[in-house]
């Protein structure tokens, strides 16, 4: 019984882990199409521009990270 349990985990982390690989795929290449369709830098620069800033911002602790995107998010969706 355990082991399909194991199975079943390692299964699901796989899907997981794939779609959310699909979807930031996807964000990041409509994100730098856009950014490269109103500006002069090219789109392979805003994914080197993109993709080291999700680095950074994905390495700070979670407090730290609500408390930047706190006031943010009140500024855009007041309550």
């Amino acid at each position: 019984m355990e082991i399909k349990l194991v199975r079943g985990m390692i299964v699901f982390g796989l899907a997981v882990g794939l779609a959310c690989l699909t979807t930031s795929i996807g964000l990041l290449a409509n994100a730098t199409n856009f950014f490269a369709s109103i500006s002069m830098i090219s789109q392979r620069t805003w994914i080197y521009i993109f993709a080291i800033t999700s680095f950074i911002v994905s390495l700070l602790p979670l407090g730290q990270l609500t408390s930047i995107i706190g006031p943010v998010l009140l500024l855009l969706v007041p309550p």
